[in-house]
Parts: C-alpha cells; sequence; structure tokens
C-alpha cells in the first residue's frame, strides 16, 4: 500500500505539473461476481481534457465508494476507499473494501486492471482478495466491473 501511495504521489504531482484540470469524478457502475453488485464512486483528482478531440486522454484520482448486491437472496453492502489511474485506453485501480452481512464483515484488497473509452466508461478485471475479518463466501475473488465516469471541472 505504501508503493501505491507513492506512485499516486508521483503521478499527481508530475499531472498537475503538465497542464492537467482538478475534476470531482462521479462513477455509477456494476460488478459481475458470486453476487452481482451496483455500485456508486466519488472520486477527486487530475483530468487530461486532451485536445478537443478526445474530452480525456487521462486521469488520477483518489475515490470514496459503495457497493450493494442486487438480489434480495442475502443483502450485502461494501464501503470502499481507492485509486484510480488512466492513460489513454488503460486503466488500473486499487481499492480496499469492507464488506458487510448481517454481522459479517470481510476485508479484501481489490486490485484491477481494463480497458478505458475516451476515459467516460472502463471494463476492468479485479482479482478480491480476503485480508481480514470473517470471510463472506457470496464475495467472489474474481470480478468483472463496468463504470461509467461522469468528470466535473473544479477549476
Amino acid at each position: 500500500m505504501k508503493i501505491a501511495t507513492l506512485l499516486f504521489i508521483i503521478f499527481t504531482v508530475s499531472v498537475h505539473a503538465a497542464g492537467y484540470h482538478e475534476a470531482v469524478i462521479f462513477s455509477p457502475g456494476f460488478v459481475w461476481q458470486k453476487e452481482n453488485m451496483a455500485e456508486l464512486n466519488i472520486g477527486y483528482g487530475f483530468v487530461d481534457s486532451g485536445s478537443g478531440y478526445v474530452p480525456i486522454s487521462s486521469m488520477a484520482t483518489v475515490r470514496i465508494g459503495a457497493e450493494r448486491s442486487v438480489s434480495a437472496e442475502q443483502v450485502i453492502t461494501a464501503f470502499k476507499l481507492g485509486a484510480e489511474f488512466t492513460i489513454t485506453v488503460l486503466t488500473a485501480r486499487l481499492n480496499i473494501a469492507q464488506y458487510a452481512s448481517g454481522s459479517d464483515h470481510d476485508i479484501r484488497f481489490i486490485p484491477e486492471i481494463g480497458v478505458a473509452c475516451l476515459n467516460y466508461c472502463s471494463l476492468t478485471y479485479g482479482y478480491s482478495s480476503h485480508i481480514g475479518g470473517d470471510k463472506i463466501e457470496k464475495v467472489g475473488k474474481n470480478r468483472i466491473g463496468f463504470v461509467i465516469n461522469i468528470p466535473f471541472a473544479v477549476d
């Protein structure tokens, strides 16, 4: 986690120096795993507005979010803290999530990598590693995520 924090700081300083703009990014999405989840994230970071022909060519954000199961069989909610880095068509995310179902709490580390379409939407694959708490079996190890990024300029 220290390496990820250091990389984010270096990337943030370099993109800010390169003329990127501050933005808040609202990101609704869906996660396919053992238990399918709807997700909502809010991020803050730096976005390259591109040349006008390419609306967003890269971004680096820190984000908070939540996931909730879509089936009524077992209600699972998760709160997440993470970072996202996107350069042209490649995107990567690092998340820490705490899933809760009843009295069970499952803490997971979730690195994800995937493709982005003009950074307005992305499709990622992630591996969810259990790192603490009670393991909730309905939270899968392998996951596919689809997110729509809606940026709002701050400056």
